[in-house]
């Protein structure tokens, strides 16, 4: 197991993602506040309309860009044997995927198609290491450090509590909750990233969940003031992940357990 921190160009890489995924969203964000207040433009006379124009080129290209880049990142992870930045890869990745495949979006059904970058990727990667080595180390890094599997879990699961709730409620307060959103998930990624231990990466990874939780607490005060509707489902989840990045521990206590009765 990894006892020194990462060295800052492989912690920026594990902090990437998060950075990514939330300018796509703020992007979105902007569109559609645009899309409901804002003036809009007619290129075909020059004048502006009374009710904007719905293009929602933006809102349908930027996350889905990302989510390819996000797949290219987890071929170059795969070529690399899995680092410890990898795994924000794999688990955004699948975040993406399931996220895609379940239901419509701006009148797009992609079921299955929706998975086809990860998997291209996965393949390619076997492909151009003509060999399933990158799958076993892949299992072999979990197994060394089940941090790894934490820092998957939170890759895969947090992304959903900044815009998944709101995606029919954006307003200002939901704009500026999602830059704040992108900074603390990518501040948790680097502080797992520098950590030495395996209690201070999955603490890291919980104060950032806590963080989160606060946030939208504020943010529910906030609405008490005015503001924009705060889903407090996204609290109750947001709450119940506090287990998940812990849950991979027993790989940890399953290691130390077969160490123990292999030493007698």
């Amino acid at each position: 197991m990894e006892k020194k921190p990462a060295e800052y160009k492989d912690s920026f890489l594990g902090a990437f993602p998060f950075l990514l995924f939330g300018l796509a969203y703020l992007l979105e964000g902007i569109a559609e506040l645009g899309r409901h207040y804002g003036p809009a433009f007619n290129l075909q006379d020059g004048s502006f309309l009374d009710r904007p124009l719905n293009h929602p080129a933006i809102m349908l290209t930027a996350p889905i860009a990302v989510y390819f880049l996000i797949a290219l990142g987890l071929l170059f992870g795969m070529l690399k044997g899995f680092p410890r930045w990898s795994y924000a890869y794999l688990g955004m990745s699948i975040y993406f995927g399931w996220y895609y495949s379940n239901g419509r979006y701006y009148g797009v059904v992609y079921g299955l198609w929706a998975w086809l970058p990860i998997l291209a990727a996965m393949i390619l990667g076997l492909l151009l290491r003509r060999s399933l080595r990158p799958l076993a180390g892949l299992l072999q890094g979990v197994w060394n450090d089940w941090t790894r599997l934490s820092f998957a879990l939170y890759t895969f699961l947090l992304p959903m509590t900044t815009v998944f709730f709101f995606d029919d409620d954006w307003g200002a307060l939901q704009l500026y909750g999602l830059f704040i959103d992108t900074l603390l998930l990518a501040a948790g990624a680097l502080v797992f990233m520098r950590a030495r231990t395996s209690w201070g990466r999955v603490l890291s990874l919980e104060a950032a969940i806590l963080t989160l939780l606060v946030k939208g607490i504020l943010m529910a005060w906030l609405d008490g003031l005015g503001g924009p509707a705060l889903n407090w489902m996204t609290m109750m989840i947001i709450s119940s992940y506090f287990a998940f990045p812990l849950l991979p521990a027993l790989i940890g206590l399953l290691r130390w357990g077969l160490k123990a009765l292999a030493s007698r």
